[in-house]
């Protein structure tokens, strides 16, 4: 049932396909006795997509998940723990520059800062996901990094964190350094407190823009932050659901 729910809100809610509805069951209104309100509709879906799109926008709602600094670049004054957990990412399906499936490029990015949390540390590494085999061969052939633990039969953040305690508490660990984005730390630390792990969180992926940008190019609608808009509100609703479930 949850994962049908969260089918619903990614095909129905989350930009870009939340105001494409909108605007969809606006123009069927238009010939009826409601084409008033459809028109209200379709204008306020064109709005918020020309919005989202923008980096102004983006910028302002990056800000709501934005909680946790990142570690110091130069690796004095981090807090200690015991290990170092890395949260999957997705899969890049079909992959025919690797010839079968891949992780995604974010579960790399993810990867590769938990690469230099490791050179700073030289903690063990645990990866999480049900792309942690791939995970794994990523972290030791491309970054030279050897993976202590594997946990590949989680398929979203409460199921990492439930998984990869269990791996844990086996190791008597308790408190780890987790990397993940910083958009989707808020709710990874929730939900890795529910189950007991403390957690020093290692935020990467921040999003910044160009310096010197003008101000027609901070309001000139692209698709990446519609992309970071569709994360974002996806965060929304976890953060929502976690805050009502485990708080």
């Amino acid at each position: 049932m949850k994962k049908f729910l969260r089918r619903l809100v990614e095909i129905f809610v989350l930009p870009p396909a939340g105001p494409l509805w909108l605007a969809l069951a606006g123009a069927l209104t238009l010939k009826t006795r409601w084409r008033k309100a459809g028109r209200w509709m379709i204008g306020i879906a064109l709005v918020s997509l020309y919005l989202l799109s923008t980096q102004v926008v983006q910028t302002a709602i990056v800000a709501t998940v934005d909680h946790h600094p990142p570690l110091p670049h130069d690796g004095k004054g981090w807090e200690p723990a015991d290990a170092i957990v890395v949260l999957g990412a997705g899969v890049q399906w079909g992959s025919r520059e690797w010839d079968g499936d891949a992780p995604s490029s974010m579960a790399v990015a993810r990867l590769r800062y938990a690469a230099e949390v490791h050179r700073q540390t030289q903690l063990p590494v645990l990866v999480t996901g049900y792309t942690g085999d791939g995970m794994k061969v990523v972290m030791e052939r491309d970054f030279g990094i050897p993976v202590e633990w594997i946990e590949d039969r989680s398929y979203d953040t409460i199921q990492n964190a439930e998984k990869t305690a269990h791996i844990l508490r086996k190791e008597k660990i308790q408190r780890v350094y987790l990397v993940t984005h910083f958009w989707h730390m808020p709710r990874s630390v929730l939900a890795f407190q529910a189950v007991g792990i403390e957690v020093v969180p290692a935020p990467m992926g921040f999003v910044g823009h160009r310096p010197g940008e003008s101000l027609l190019d901070r309001w000139r609608p692209r698709a990446g932050p519609l992309f970071v808009a569709n994360l974002v509100f996806h965060e929304w609703i976890g953060l929502a659901w976690y805050w009502w479930r485990y708080t």
